[in-house]
């Protein structure tokens, strides 16, 4: 699927290496992570590793605020109605107090805009397009807030005229969400309608967002044949959390306008799009061109990613060994989005045989919501694991989860150093611990310690009589005394 070229840690630290793919169907999807022997290696067992990926098919459902009819909400929607992935509920603004709402079910906007935490945390993400911030209510607004720092929600603002500081957000809690700044001398108080190209950054040419191909040089050369847009509001200020994905013209100051910048927030994530007018992707493209469809999947995909489920299941470990305690973990929330203890929570184990086993498990007191119950594999091969949860007055709730269990030891597959370990084994033998990799500082460490420990030991030895025969005489001439005394006495 994919390889990569991993630079050795002068420290000899673990480096860090992210390798993606794309999964092709449902199911659990089986990865072996493999790294080339090196000349004269003798431990190869660890140079394999196989991992279990739960692959679900979920529509993501996007709320999607729209404040006027135009080109850019048209082609957006068009794009993920049409794509199995995404389940798409629009408000439409059509003019002074006049709304268009369309989804799968006609019920979902019938009062609005969600007034509670529930009716807007089914959704994934929340995208707001050209609409000011006065049609939401302070409430409102605040339960956008929540819903991303806290349900994990993701928000995405697209440009336009009412978008941004020119739609009065800079005074509102969704100005602590974005990953651009809205104060004055950040931002310009026109909107620009000049044509620009889109360009892209280093941290953007290998973003999942503008990911095109694998390869960011490749990347880099496919978005620099994008036709140019036109329109998008200037926004001069990155925050310091934040990743710049593209850039624009710069203004009168000289600096750049961001045209996409990402972040995340609390346990959700936050997109500032400042272009307006995508479509021309789109129109000024070949037919069976598909670069803006994958665009905005993309996007889309991103900004809900961090959505959390009311129940979600997972292993402390991807690859056990027979016999080894693995801890299964299941995280439960309530209607709205928090931590609930007070659920009834349970797991199934199936074997690779179709053997199940089933498990309680427990609140574990130590933190909010979560739950665990420790299981230890019986044999080899993969497991899949269950997990239902039931609030109470509710309907049970289910998550997946996997793991493989194999032969390798768990020294083998933790080979981390465990200096804990280590200092208490020093400890109970009264002696040091020294991590420098310098043997000679050790022996003297080792000397130097001696010489100020030293201490006086009991010790025992034990020897036969007839190898000590000074000893022998010893007890002979005792026992003869002894008796002599007896006879005097009258006793022998």
């Amino acid at each position: 699927l994919k390889s990569a070229a991993v630079p050795v840690s002068a420290t000899g630290e673990p480096v860090l290496v992210r390798l993606s793919f794309m999964p092709q169907r449902v199911g659990t999807a089986h990865l072996q992570l493999e790294i080339p022997p090196v000349p004269g290696e003798v431990a190869l067992a660890n140079n394999q590793r196989a991992i279990e990926v739960e692959v679900k098919e979920g529509r993501v459902e996007v709320l999607f605020v729209e404040g006027s009819p135009r080109h850019e909400y048209g082609f957006i929607r068009r794009s993920m109605r049409d794509d199995p992935m995404f389940k798409v509920v629009t408000l439409l603004r059509l003019g002074k107090g006049q709304f268009y709402q369309r989804a799968d079910d006609d019920s979902l906007l019938t009062e609005g805009f969600p007034e509670t935490d529930q009716q807007l945390g089914r959704y994934k993400a929340v995208i707001l397009s050209d609409v000011e911030a006065s049609f939401f209510t302070a409430a409102q607004l605040q339960l956008i807030s929540n819903f991303v720092k806290t349900r994990g929600g993701g928000l995405l603002m697209l440009g336009g005229v009412d978008s941004f500081n020119l739609g009065g957000y800079q005074t509102t809690p969704l100005a602590d969400l974005l990953p651009v700044s809205l104060q004055p001398g950040a931002t310009s108080t026109d909107f620009v309608e000049g044509e620009y190209t889109f360009k892209l950054t280093a941290a953007g040419s290998d973003h999942e967002i503008l990911r095109l191909t694998s390869d960011p040089s490749d990347n880099l050369a496919q978005w620099a044949l994008m036709p140019t847009l036109k329109g998008f509001n200037p926004l001069y200020e990155a925050k310091p959390g934040a990743t710049i994905l593209a850039t624009g013209p710069a203004g009168a100051n000289g600096i750049p306008s961001v045209l996409l910048a990402v972040q995340e927030v609390g346990n959700g994530r936050a997109v500032a799009f400042a272009p307006a007018n995508t479509w021309r992707w789109r129109m000024l493209r070949k037919s069976d061109d598909d670069t803006f469809h994958r665009f905005w999947q993309h996007m889309i995909r991103w900004v809900s990613v961090g959505s959390r489920e009311f129940v979600s299941a997972s292993t402390d470990t991807e690859v056990a060994s027979v016999r080894q305690p693995v801890t299964l973990i299941a995280q439960v929330l309530d209607k709205s989005h928090r931590p609930a203890n007070n659920a009834k929570v349970a797991a199934v184990v199936k074997d690779r045989f179709g053997n199940t086993e089933k498990l309680d498990l427990p609140w574990v007191l130590r933190e909010d919501g979560v739950y665990e119950a420790v299981y230890k594999p019986a044999d080899k091969g993969d497991y899949d694991v269950s997990v239902s949860a039931e609030l109470p007055g509710g309907e049970p709730m289910e998550a997946h989860t996997a793991f493989a269990v194999t032969d390798l030891s768990r020294e083998m597959t933790h080979l981390a150093m465990d200096v804990a370990t280590l200092g208490r084994i020093a400890e109970g033998g009264n002696g040091t611990l020294d991590l420098t990799g310098n043997p000679q500082k050790a022996i003297a460490s080792i000397i130097e310690e001696s010489r100020t420990r030293r201490k006086l030991m009991d010790f025992v030895q034990e020897h036969a009589l007839w190898d000590a025969p000074a000893l022998l005489l010893l007890i002979a001439a005792a026992w003869s005394f002894e008796w002599l005394l007896r006879k005097k006495g009258g006793l022998a």
